[in-house]
């Protein structure tokens, strides 16, 4: 009982003092008002068990049945607390089962509204704590994503000093990974490129004494003499290829207006007819341009075409061939395998790879051994360019784009590219 109300109670008592025994009856208990808002009630009864005063909401009969100091349970639920006052009268207190829940559960409910906002401000604070203990990870988390140890000299992008010192274990550990990756991919680089260079002399050799010899065998011998020079030429244009990549991966890449159609004049192609359409120069890299269509006309041959048109325009250069070309799935399994490869995990599949029916493995320069290079080749050399290879859907025949810039957005080309894949085949159609 709040101490207020205690003392109020015994104001009230004394108020209420037994008068004299006179013999007449006891008149009815006056009640008294002590709050509005107090969820007790109170009787006052003299040393007998008569009621002097009860406040308004007290029942009229005695609350408590036996009048014992402390606490009991009355009639109707009731909880009483009886005191033996020092004259000799007895305070009864009670309060109804109902009222003392509602006041339980009002007590609970302040309490979990005020445990809700303590947590909901804990946690606020946590997560802030959090968010600025874990803001150095963030910022190596950032850092790293735009890391490319190949080419982190050139660029000037090695690792800035980190944000927080107990990280800086980590930023030295990493810095040195990097360096010792590229100084590996340099010297993979340095030996390729000396290779390459190496087997040029002997190709061009071999294909000269091919050429001796061809003239000079019997007429039975002449077609075989024929597939090793096409093989041996095969083999010079692969090299060349890579010979460009390695320029272009050194940062020596040189782009000016390159004419497509003189370029391909020098490019031998034995047994297939080029149609080239436009007169535009794109900004490119001849000798890379040169390998990458090298490299996709040698493809066109080997998988059965006969004729191909390369379509030239400001942004990219359009290839589409007449031979049996791949179906839908086969046309994604290899726009995948070119992501693959693009983002260093390996290319699976080769060109117009359909014709070989060989199963997409995890072993990549195993599959590309089978499939060729030409449209993995084609496609550095058109990421050289800011650029990439795009294998385009056709009715008949391989189509691909070899974009000399960045394309556009998905979306926003891909209606045009249809069309003038389209237009070629109708062209070419009408040719036949």
């Amino acid at each position: 009982m709040p101490p207020q109300v205690h003392a109020r109670l015994l104001s009230l008592t004394h108020a209420h003092a037994s008068a004299p025994d006179t013999g007449r009856p006891t008149p009815p208990a006056r009640t008294t008002a002590l709050d509005d808002d107090t969820p007790f009630a109170w009787q006052v009864l003299d040393a007998d068990g008569r009621m002097l005063a009860r406040s308004p909401n007290a029942p009229a009969v005695r609350l408590a049945e036996r009048l014992v100091a402390g606490f009991v349970d009355g009639k109707g639920g009731w909880r009483l607390r009886c005191r033996m006052l020092d004259d000799g009268r007895w305070l009864i207190v009670g309060q109804e089962t109902r009222e003392r829940l509602e006041a339980t559960l009002e007590v609970a409910g302040s309490t979990i509204a005020v445990a809700l906002l303590a947590s909901l401000a804990g946690l606020a604070l946590l997560r802030w704590r959090l968010a600025r203990e874990t803001e150095p990870l963030a910022h190596l988390r950032d850092v790293l994503a735009r890391y490319d140890p190949l080419h982190a000299e050139a660029a000037g992008r090695r690792l800035p000093p980190p944000a927080l010192a107990e990280l800086a274990p980590v930023h030295e550990a990493v810095q040195q990974l990097g360096d010792r990756l590229a100084a590996f991919a340099a010297a993979e680089r340095a030996f390729s490129a000396h290779a390459a260079h190496a087997l040029r002399t002997p190709l061009a050799g071999i294909d000269a004494q091919l050429a001796v010899a061809h003239r000079e065998a019997p007429p039975a011998l002449q077609p075989r003499l024929t597939r090793l020079r096409g093989a041996t030429r095969r083999l010079s244009h692969v090299v060349a290829a890579l010979l460009a990549l390695f320029r272009s991966s050194s940062g020596t890449m040189k782009r000016m207006p390159v004419d497509v159609s003189a370029l391909l004049e020098r490019v031998p192609l034995e047994g297939l007819s080029v149609s080239i359409e436009g007169s535009v120069r794109p900004l490119a890299d001849a000798d890379l341009l040169a390998a990458a269509l090298m490299n996709l006309l040698d493809n066109s041959a080997r998988h059965g075409a006969a004729q191909v048109r390369v379509q030239v325009h400001a942004s990219h250069v359009t290839l589409v061939d007449d031979g049996p070309g791949v179906s839908e799935e086969r046309l994604t399994q290899l726009s995948q395998a070119l992501e693959r490869e693009a983002s260093g995990q390996g290319l699976d599949a080769g060109p117009n790879a359909a014709a070989t029916s060989t199963p997409t493995t995890a072993a990549g320069p195993a599959v590309r051994a089978r499939t060729g290079l030409g449209l993995a080749l084609a496609d550095r050399v058109a990421r050289a360019h800011g650029g990439r290879l795009e294998l385009l859907a056709a009715q008949r025949g391989f189509a691909v784009r070899l974009w000399l810039q960045p394309p556009p957005a998905p979306g926003q080309g891909d209606a045009a590219l249809t069309a003038a894949v389209e237009i070629e085949q109708r062209a070419e159609d009408h040719h036949a």
